[in-house]
C-alpha cells in the first residue's frame, strides 16, 4: 500500500521487511510502519494518514458476550501488514483488560491470506498461557479455504455460528480435564516449545503446529528445546 501510495519503493519495503524478520529472528516485534519512519523513508504523519486510511479498508467491532468473553467482529478485508496492525491493536487492547477468551465473528470478512490471519497465531500464546484461546465462527467461503490450506482448523477451533462458539467456552471452563501442556512447533523441525520461546514467534501461519501434551509432542518424533525448556517447570 506504501508503494501504490507513492511513499516508498519497492526496493524500500523490501529492505525494510529484511529489516523486520532480522529484528522477529532476535525476539524483536516491530511493525513495518514504525521501521520505516526509523529509517527515515516514509513521515510519522503520512503513515498517521495511510494507516486511517487503512482502518477503512479492515473494521474491528469489540463487544462482550454473557460470562466476559469477548467478541471480536471483523469486517472488510485482512490482507497486508496494515490491516494486520488494526487487527493487534484491537487484540492488544482486549489482552491489556483482561480479555483471554476471544470469540473471532469473520463473517464480514471478504478477504483474508496467510499473512492477515497470523497475528492470530502469534497472539495465541499469549491466550493459551492465561487459560484462553480464540474461537472462530462465520467463516465465509474464503476464509474456510485459508483455514484449510493452513490447517490452522487444526490449531484453533471453528463454530458454524456465534452462540456455539460462545458457549463452547464455558463447557471448557466446566470441564474436568485439562491439557496436561500447551505446546508448540514448527512442521519443518524437530523440536517443540513452550508457547513464549523466541523461536516460536519465528514460525510462520502455515508451518504453526500445537500438541497438548508431552507424549504427544515427543511422539511425533520431536525433543525439546534446549533453550526454553519446556518439560522444566
Amino acid at each position: 500500500m506504501m508503494i501504490r501510495a507513492g511513499l516508498a519503493s519497492p526496493e524500500e519495503v523490501e529492505e525494510s521487511l529484511a529489516e523486520q524478520e532480522r529484528l522477529k529472528g532476535a525476539g524483536v516485534q516491530r511493525r513495518l510502519g514504525e521501521i520505516m519512519v526509523e529509517r527515515g523513508i516514509v513521515e510519522s504523519g503520512d503513515l498517521a494518514r495511510l494507516l486511517s486510511r487503512q482502518r477503512e479498508k479492515l473494521r474491528v467491532d469489540v463487544g462482550e458476550a454473557p460470562g466476559g468473553v469477548a467478541i471480536l467482529e471483523l469486517f472488510g478485508a485482512l490482507d497486508d501488514e496494515n490491516t494486520r496492525a488494526v487487527l493487534d491493536g484491537a487484540l492488544a487492547g482486549l489482552l491489556g483488560r483482561g480479555r483471554f477468551e476471544i470469540v473471532v465473528d469473520c463473517s464480514g470478512l471478504n478477504y483474508m491470506n496467510s499473512l492477515g490471519v497470523g497475528v492470530f497465531v502469534e497472539r495465541a500464546g499469549e491466550l493459551r498461557r492465561e487459560g484462553g484461546d480464540f474461537h472462530f465462527c462465520r467463516l465465509p467461503a474464503r476464509g474456510a479455504d485459508v483455514f484449510g490450506i493452513l490447517e490452522l482448523d487444526r490449531v484453533f477451533r471453528v463454530f458454524g455460528g456465534r452462540a456455539e462458539a460462545v458457549a463452547a467456552f464455558a463447557r471448557r471452563a466446566g470441564a474436568s480435564e485439562r491439557p496436561e501442556a500447551v505446546l508448540a512447533a514448527s512442521r519443518l523441525g524437530r523440536t517443540y516449545h513452550r508457547p513464549e520461546c523466541l523461536a516460536v514467534r519465528a514460525i510462520a501461519a502455515y508451518n504453526y503446529v500445537e500438541f497438548h501434551s508431552f507424549r504427544e509432542a515427543e511422539g511425533s518424533g520431536r525433543r525439546p528445546c534446549a533453550k526454553c525448556r519446556p518439560r522444566e517447570s
